[in-house]
């Protein structure tokens, strides 16, 4: 997710005068100010105490916790955490705790603390270091980013409905027949057309796991029916 509407890079990562830079700065193409985050998170620190007009010299003012500005950071899954600065003052609409989602408006772009004009320095860290933040905030790669698999079970087979499809618990083998059942529910996949559901894992039975609504976690029997796939075949279960 783009951090800026159309940004534009005005200062890349790394080497530069005066030192190495830690961030990328941004300014939006169109103009829009709007800070947006990046990715889904939590908002971990918040400041808010510099005038737009009170630009910091870090040659009369050599204190670093100012060169920064009104900031914001947010903590991610993964080990990720986002950080946008010099945002305009009294323009940021989140404060410390809040869950934020990707696209979400946090602030805008200003130029509070150490800055010479208009722009958003966004920076990223990865398990505690910096790393180039540079496709991220321009939209290019996302923190979340996972290979999703899918369980597809076929409406039918042999032109029959299947309408009994056995789910079991995740602490018992897929058995079922005369006094040995371990199925705790079933799955109609033809009332549904046919029905998709994400793929969470495997067993050491080596089946996999789906989530229902009515069962929770469970595992299922492929059968040679049913299909594990990267797009799915059928629409996909959602839960309520």
């Amino acid at each position: 997710m783009e951090v800026l509407e159309q940004p534009k890079v005005t200062s890349p990562y790394g080497d530069r005068t005066g030192g190495f830079h830690r961030g990328v700065d941004l300014i939006s193409k169109v103009g829009n100010r709007n800070v947006m985050a990046t990715a889904k998170g939590k908002i971990i620190k918040v400041i808010n105490a510099y005038q737009d007009s009170e630009i910091i010299n870090p040659t009369t003012d050599p204190s670093t916790q100012k060169w920064g500005g009104n900031r914001i950071w947010i903590e991610h899954e993964g080990g990720y955490q986002s950080r946008y600065h010099h945002l305009k003052y009294n323009s940021i609409r989140v404060k410390e705790g809040d869950a934020v989602e990707a696209g979400d408006v946090i602030a805008e772009e200003g130029e509070s603390g150490y800055a010479t004009g208009v722009h958003l320095d966004f920076e990223v860290l990865k398990n505690g270091a910096y790393i180039d933040p540079t496709a991220y905030g321009l939209g290019e790669k996302n923190f979340e980013e996972k290979n999703v698999q899918y369980v597809n079970f076929p409406p039918t087979v042999n032109n029959e409905p299947i309408t009994s499809w056995r789910v079991y618990p995740l602490n018992q083998s897929p058995r079922y027949g005369k006094n040995f059942d371990h199925a705790i529910g079933k799955l109609n996949p033809s009332k549904f057309g046919g029905i998709s559901y994400e793929l969470k894992g495997y067993t050491k039975w080596n089946t996999p796991i789906i989530e229902t609504r009515d069962f929770g976690k469970v595992h299922v029997a492929l059968a040679n029916l049913a299909t594990v796939t990267n797009t799915p075949i059928y629409e996909v279960y959602q839960k309520a």
